[in-house]
């Protein structure tokens, strides 16, 4: 996790609307490790332990080949008590997202970060446009034949953007002015 640490340090993370960091009570994340039916990939789950809710002193981004400048990046979820946890969140957009898929982190405008648990990608850090459209009109077709929508339908509304937390981090990139 040191190179973790390095990172987050060298991007002047800081604790949001605190003077000092929250990491998320285990407890909770005991909780959302049921509500997944999985444990946390071991870096983000350090990193809620650590840090909680908390963004960067400056403007970051995640490149992007699609969006000149990258996807911008706003802060990570929290304990629930911040009003950001990332249980609430998960709670609240649960259903969404394929199983095991939880919201980490804001972008800007209602984009999220999201990091898959559970599958094949466990691990991976996805980007979600909520005004991208989604997979409903689809799901429609499955619903009319009395079938489960399959979490491929739900993956397609979603940007693969890193293979891990430690990946994603590392790759976030101070904006240019």
């Amino acid at each position: 996790m040191d190179e973790l640490e390095s990172r987050l340090t060298a991007l002047d993370i800081h604790p949001m609307n605190a003077d000092a960091y929250t990491p998320v009570p285990e407890s909770e994340l005991q909780q959302l490790e049921g509500e997944i039916g999985s444990h946390l990939p071991e870096d983000y789950r350090w990193f809620l332990n650590r840090y909680g809710e908390s963004s960067f002193k400056m403007a970051v981004s995640y490149p992007s080949s699609q969006i000149p400048g990258g996807y911008s990046f706003g802060f990570y979820f929290g304990a629930n008590a911040s009003g950001d946890g990332v249980l609430a969140n998960y709670n609240f957009y649960k259903g969404q997202f394929p199983k095991g898929v939880v919201p980490i982190g804001e972008a800007s405008l209602g984009d999220l970060y999201l990091l898959a648990t559970t599958g094949p990608n466990r691990g991976s850090v996805y980007y979600w446009c909520h005004d991208g459209g989604g997979w409903e009109d689809e799901a429609e077709e499955y619903s009319s034949r009395g079938q489960a929508v399959p979490d491929s339908v739900k993956y397609s509304c979603l940007e693969q953007v890193a293979p891990s937390f430690t990946s994603f981090v590392l790759g976030l990139q101070p904006d240019e002015d």
